[in-house]
């Protein structure tokens, strides 16, 4: 085997990390999608099975946007209330904004 290819072994085997084919992550993604319609089927199959078994939980997102209208605060209150602990941790982080559970926002009303 060339050491190019013997190299391509190593990544795909995880020796090296820092360069992977293209081909051995369309295939690690294939296989994690899935791995995830198997979880889904299986998710499924509890839920015809025993409905009641898994809860159905809904949560109700909240940026900034909607934190500051929900408050009436202005943005810059909702970041030092995040740097000072005032706010909830955030359920997330993206791109453009955390994001709350509305209902922990709509605690900090009452």
């Amino acid at each position: 085997m060339s050491s190019y290819a013997h190299g391509y072994v190593q990544t795909a085997r995880g020796m090296c990390s820092d360069e992977v084919p293209y081909w051995v992550l369309d295939q690690q993604l294939a296989e994690a999608v899935e791995r995830v319609k198997d979880i889904e089927e299986e998710r499924d199959a509890l839920r015809e099975r025993a409905p009641d078994a898994l809860p159905s939980v809904a949560v109700t997102l909240a940026g900034t946007a909607e934190v500051v209208e929900l408050l009436g605060v202005p943005r810059s209150t909702i970041s030092r209330w995040r740097r000072t602990g005032k706010m909830p941790e955030p359920l997330a982080v993206l791109a453009a904004t955390p994001v709350w559970d509305r209902a922990a926002i709509e605690a900090l009303r009452g």
